[in-house]
């Protein structure tokens, strides 16, 4: 099962399994993961799940957003 692991320099601040088919990332409280830090937007960015285990991830903080578009896996980066 896909999972998120955010750390700030190696201390794991929050680790999400992707259980949904789209799962919101961002620093307004309307998103499933919420992350209250100045790095992250408010809407920053969306993971949907496809099958069991690929995951593509929806940038929307980047300045060709929200067109640009990132393949990751459950444990390897594409």
């Amino acid at each position: 099962m896909p999972q998120l692991i955010a750390s700030v320099k190696g201390v794991e601040v929050k680790h999400v399994y992707l259980t949904k088919d789209r799962t919101t990332l961002g620093r307004k409280s309307d998103n499933d993961i919420v992350l209250d830090t100045l790095v992250v937007s408010g809407r920053h960015c969306a993971f949907d799940l496809e099958g069991v285990a690929d995951v593509w991830l929806q940038d929307w903080a980047a300045p060709t957003a929200p067109t640009s578009m990132t393949t990751w896996s459950s444990s390897v980066r594409a």
